[in-house]
């Protein structure tokens, strides 16, 4: 039973590595197969069909990535203020580098992806901004959820245009924004 789990555990790393690479479009059964190093059909005997891989793959990445957008020195950081910041300055460090691809979640849902990758992308979202209300509560914010919630709105937007732009700056910026929202909450 280990080959089995083995070659669903590549299946999945696979379809999310083709989908950060690429999007949803580049994850074809074919393409997954092949950079799982298995055979069309082992796709087929775990899941139904692309939609249901490429939602099984994102939500057993959920942790892992949400682990990812909050950096690793997220539960290290004593100061509210700052670990809400930290998620920009490494998001910005990892846009600085080449083949920064951003939020696979976001891709899915830009793609206006099948409602169930939509319903995942959204789970994985109120997770980061369950984490982000936690630490706006103890910034003293009036509203955390609303703090948290506009915080995750920024991140997104400067993800995505430090996409586009191939570089980090756009993080930075968004992460001066930030400050002045978290001060004003």
């Amino acid at each position: 039973m280990g080959g089995t789990h083995d070659a669903r555990q590549r299946i999945l790393d696979a379809a999310l590595a083709l989908v950060a690479q690429g999007g949803v479009h580049a994850a074809t059964p074919a393409a997954v197969a092949q950079q799982a190093g298995a055979a069309k059909m082992s796709l087929y005997r775990h899941f139904d069909d692309k939609a249901e891989l490429i939602a099984a793959s994102l939500r057993e990445s959920d942790e892992s990535i949400r682990d990812h957008i909050l950096g690793r020195r997220w539960g290290e950081i004593d100061d509210p203020r700052e670990r809400l910041l930290s998620i920009f300055s490494a998001a910005a460090q990892r846009a600085d580098r080449p083949g920064y691809v951003g939020c696979p979640y976001v891709i899915c849902g830009l793609e206006n992806a099948d409602d169930e990758l939509s319903r995942v992308g959204n789970d994985h979202k109120d997770g980061v901004i369950a984490m982000l209300e936690i630490a706006a509560g103890e910034c003293g914010a009036a509203d955390p959820r609303a703090l948290a919630e506009s915080l995750l709105m920024l991140y997104d937007g400067a993800v995505t245009h430090a996409v586009m732009r191939g570089h980090g700056g756009p993080l930075r910026g968004a992460a001066i924004a930030a400050g002045a929202l978290i001060d004003a909450s």
